[in-house]
């Protein structure tokens, strides 16, 4: 028998777990990140499963030195089983914040999607 009856990490272990099962797997998330780094920009490529627009994703520079990427999702699927079907409709954010290796100008931020699920940020460093 336990002394502490309730655990609260074995408890939002088990929640996550049960969400998880019905959310899509590349649901807001943010994936690999590399940065490179010229004398006069930073490039951030950036790894997005599902990204599809590019005003799915907000890139903010905050005190010079850190960038903070914003997702947005909103959306819907469907789960269909043998005999019954569940159709969900979500909306959300998630966000990322790292420190540069430089100072950078907070405008202009120039972003593109290399290709489906990859983004490219481009920024000015400062001198």
């Amino acid at each position: 028998m336990s002394l502490f009856p309730f655990d609260p990490i074995r408890y939002f272990q088990q929640l996550e777990r049960e969400i998880s099962r019905f959310l899509p797997d590349d649901l807001l998330t943010f994936g690999q990140i590399e940065l490179h780094e010229t004398d006069q920009h930073i490039f951030v490529a950036c790894q997005l499963p599902g990204l599809k627009k590019i005003d799915e994703v907000e890139a903010r520079i905050v005190r010079e030195m850190y960038l903070q990427m914003i997702r947005k999702a909103n959306g819907s699927y469907e789960v269909k089983q043998d005999s019954w079907v569940s159709s969900q409709q979500f909306t959300g954010t998630s966000q990322q914040s790292f420190q540069l290796p430089a100072r950078v100008y907070s405008s202009p931020i120039f972003m593109r999607i290399v290709q489906p699920g990859k983004l490219e940020i481009q920024l000015l460093k400062k001198h």
